[in-house]
């Protein structure tokens, strides 16, 4: 059996370096990851053996990658493989939420200087500990007001980002069901061209109109990392841009959703939490 001794001299080796960070940045990705409701282990895991790779080389062969520039420009690959979205603001919004986290780790090992292998174990573990419940706590929050949505029709699938608009009473006329609200070019990769849409009359201070709408075979979404089914909705194919950071308005009966357990129906339809 290893001893004491003989685990401290593999946490100063250069694989135990490596191990070292490839697991602290999984966590500490895998915590940004959860609060965004993009949480996925394969590219979580992915996402930290690319950093702890990076960290390798500049501890060994390339130290100009030790560069604060660097580092912080690391964050937005990192990020990219993470969210899995082609928002690029998504992008930049996860990877400051990282460099907030990794800046406030790096500032308490300067602190405390910890001159032992396993105070700076212990001190990095609670400051990880203490970022994924804050993040965690966040995302509880965040998640009641602002979604991931997965629109399923025909054979196909789009997924955007939506708010939960309490203001949103908009619903189709003759079945009475509530309306998501989605900009066109989010539901692109849809098969809408043989599609009898429904036409559903709206006003506000802006003014009014009529926006098309059609009923999807089914629409999810993800919060915490849990995927879950919505009540029977229509989708509204709004022509411009909606006002605000989210692309699309979902009605108030999307804070309360059951839960979805069907594992295999989950990977019959390729849904990727």
């Amino acid at each position: 059996m290893m001893g004491i001794t003989g685990v401290m001299r593999l946490l100063e080796s250069f694989e135990g370096y490596l191990a070292i960070n490839f697991l602290m940045d999984a966590m500490l990705i895998g915590a940004v990851a959860r609060a965004n409701d993009c949480f996925s282990l394969s590219r979580v895991l992915l996402a930290a053996a690319v950093a702890a790779g990076c960290a390798g080389m500049a501890n060994s062969f390339l130290p100009g990658m030790k560069h604060p520039a660097f580092q912080i420009l690391l964050m937005l690959p990192i990020a990219m493989i993470v969210s899995h979205d082609p928002n690029f603001w998504r992008w930049g919004a996860f990877a400051l939420q990282l460099l907030a986290a990794t800046t406030l780790l790096g500032g308490l090992g300067f602190l405390f200087a910890p001159s032992g292998g396993w105070w700076q174990c212990g001190l990095m573990g609670l400051g990880l500990y203490a970022i994924a419940l804050a993040f965690r706590t966040r995302g509880g929050m965040n998640t009641a007001w602002v979604v991931t949505v997965i629109v399923f029709h025909r054979g196909k699938q789009a997924r955007f980002r939506a708010l939960i608009d309490t203001g949103n009473r908009l619903r189709e006329p003759m079945s009475g069901l509530p309306v998501l609200i989605v900009e066109e070019e989010l539901l692109a990769g849809l098969d809408l061209a043989r599609e009898r849409f429904r036409s559903v009359p709206f006003g506000g201070l802006g003014g009014g109109g009529e926006v098309r709408c059609f009923r999807p075979e089914m629409v999810m979404t993800i919060q915490n990392g849990r995927l879950r089914q919505t009540a029977d909705v229509y989708v509204a194919l709004y022509p411009g841009a909606i006002p605000g950071p989210e692309r699309a308005l979902a009605p108030p009966c999307f804070a309360l959703v059951r839960g979805w357990s069907g594992e295999q129906e989950r990977k019959r339809k390729g849904v990727r939490l």
